[in-house]
């Protein structure tokens, strides 16, 4: 009964001038649709009824075109009981990943929320910030972290998705969180209000870019949650890490393409011992001294698209302790560095004994009139008045 109205509208059509698709029927192209599937939220604002999130599709702009659009996205809103309804395209590949998505039904304001796992809630503008449902898995996981007495940094927060699970879920005494778009910062003020209650830690906020936030040997963990990669965090992520080191993790989407699936859990592993032995470069040139950095977990976290999973990799780096070889080693570089210097400064210290020798022996030379012999030996030249 609920689709009734929607089915009546595109039967009126079905077939005329106005309709756009040849050789499918009306009940065919409403199934195509998957308006079952669609998303669901909660609108923020007060009063606010569920709103819909709908895949941007040729078909379905062109159905609404040809219905119309106020009469087409009305009875859509019936059909799915819901107040406001929002087409979402692919996310721009821009600096923020500002999202492509339109409100085409609903008033009042553009602000949509969830309940997450174990009671955290999410709200976001999805017309100005990115969301992404698919991390629900990840978020979950991060939550089930011991973070307790620790800090953690989260270098690209977001809105919050893994941000509050640090510290509602997880028990992380302080949580850093940078990010640069203004927009997703805008509901992550909110969001950390809406939540205060539910966490006893504290949030320190940095809106800019994590290179510029100087967060310097504080981290028991960080976060590194931008897609499609976070290389341009890495480094600060080095700097962050405490000098006894921490935990990290990594997201990145990577080419899985392998034609089975044991091959597919090699191609994944490969890519996070990579990643293992770039960290291990990466520490030892940020902090000057060896870490050990081991490949804890790897998971795939969702599909991005065809042949490309979202993956993230849990790395535990440790300072690496000194052998017995390697303290003698040490050392002996020490002492022969210092044995060096003393070399040196004898050496110094007996060139000039020689040249002050030198310029003596040259003084005694002039007062005496010294001179050579036929024999090469010095004899005394004396002057007229010697005899006297």
């Amino acid at each position: 009964k609920k689709y009734q109205r929607l089915t009546d509208l595109v039967l009126e059509i079905e077939g005329g001038k106005r309709w756009p698709f040849k050789g499918v029927n009306a009940y065919k192209v409403i199934e195509e649709l998957n308006l079952p599937k669609a998303r669901r939220y909660q609108g923020a604002a007060p009063g606010a009824g569920p709103a819909v999130m709908l895949r941007d599709s040729d078909k379905l702009r062109a159905l609404a075109e040809a219905v119309g659009e106020d009469q087409f996205w009305e009875a859509v809103a019936e059909a799915l009981d819901c107040e406001q309804i929002y087409i979402l395209g692919e996310i721009y590949p821009d600096q923020f990943r500002s999202p492509n998505c339109t409100r085409v039904y609903g008033q009042g304001l553009s602000r949509i929320k969830l309940e997450d796992e174990g009671g955290v809630s999410l709200s976001w503008d999805p017309t100005k910030t990115m969301f992404s449902a698919g991390n629900l898995s990840e978020r979950k996981r991060v939550g089930n972290f011991n973070c307790k007495g620790e800090t953690v940094v989260d270098l690209f927060a977001g809105i919050g998705y893994f941000t509050l699970h640090y510290l509602c879920r997880a028990g992380a005494k302080t949580v850093h969180a940078c990010e640069i778009n203004p927009n997703a910062m805008e509901s992550l003020r909110l969001n950390i209000n809406a939540n205060k209650d539910k966490f006893k830690g504290k949030c320190v906020l940095y809106e800019k870019d994590c290179n510029d936030a100087n967060i310097e040997d504080v981290a028991d963990r960080v976060n590194l949650g931008l897609l499609p990669n976070s290389e341009t965090g890495y480094h600060a992520a080095c700097i962050a890490l405490k000098p006894k080191g921490g935990w990290l993790h990594i997201h990145e989407n990577r080419c899985i393409d392998g034609p089975t699936p044991q091959a597919r859990y090699l191609q994944r592993k490969r890519w996070a011992i990579r990643k293992a032995f770039e960290f291990t470069r990466l520490m030892r040139k940020t902090k000057g001294i060896h870490y050990d950095v081991r490949l804890m977990n790897v998971t795939q976290v969702k599909s991005y698209a065809p042949h490309v999973e979202h993956l993230v990799c849990d790395l535990k780096v440790r300072m690496m302790p000194l052998t017995f070889k390697a303290r003698m080693y040490r050392w002996w570089i020490v002492g022969g560095f210092i044995l060096s210097k003393f070399v040196a400064v004898a050496a110094i210290a007996g060139a000039v004994v020689e040249m002050r020798r030198q310029a003596r022996v040259e003084q005694v030379r002039e007062k005496l009139s010294l001179g050579r012999g036929d024999d090469g030996s010095y004899v005394a030249s004396f002057v007229e008045d010697a005899e006297k």
